[in-house]
């Protein structure tokens, strides 16, 4: 559950508050761009840390009963909805003039589905491309000490505080390069 590590980053983002008027996310980072368009930092952080622990969450049983070893189900189904504990804020979130494209990786077809524009590959070099030119910023994680599978949920805790913590830091160059309008 890697992507714990970068839902801290989104926190950090609200706390500064930082708006965006474009988002884009690509799997488990839906989750991120949704509660950043809600502006939640509290329930992305629950999914990251306190969802996986969740017996429909996924693992062994669940993929031997054809529901996947994360339980697509039941993550962007029943988990985001009104009334879960981690369920998103649907009005804040359709409220906002937050423009977004999500998209995941349909396993059966065996490709990545877009909901929006598609070209992943050429875009991720695209982004690359842009912090060569000082045009784009990125942060990529100094210790990653969780897996895919990680459902335990203090090494989740851990691995989110550990993001949160480099987030705080970086979050003064980050400011600096918005401020310059590198992008």
């Amino acid at each position: 559950m890697r992507a714990v590590y970068s839902a801290a980053m989104v926190q950090a983002l609200l706390e500064e508050p930082i708006h965006f008027s474009w988002v884009c996310g690509n799997s488990a980072s839906t989750s991120h761009v949704a509660y950043y368009i809600a502006k939640d930092a509290q329930r992305m952080r629950e999914t990251f840390t306190t969802l996986p622990s969740h017996p429909q969450f996924g693992g062994l049983r669940t993929w031997a009963r054809g529901h996947g070893f994360f339980n697509a189900d039941f993550l962007y189904g029943q988990a985001g909805q009104p009334g879960h504990p981690v369920g998103v804020d649907w009005e804040a979130f359709q409220a906002s003039p937050v423009r977004y494209r999500f998209s995941g990786f349909n396993a059966a077809a065996g490709e990545t589905v877009h909901w929006g524009h598609e070209r992943y590959n050429a875009t991720k070099r695209h982004i690359f491309d842009l912090e060569r030119q000082g045009r784009a910023y990125i942060v990529t994680p100094e210790h990653m000490r969780v897996g895919n599978s990680s459902r335990n949920r203090k090494r989740l805790e851990t691995a989110y505080a550990t993001g949160l913590a480099q987030a705080r830091r970086e979050m003064p160059a980050i400011l600096d390069f918005l401020a310059a309008g590198g992008f």
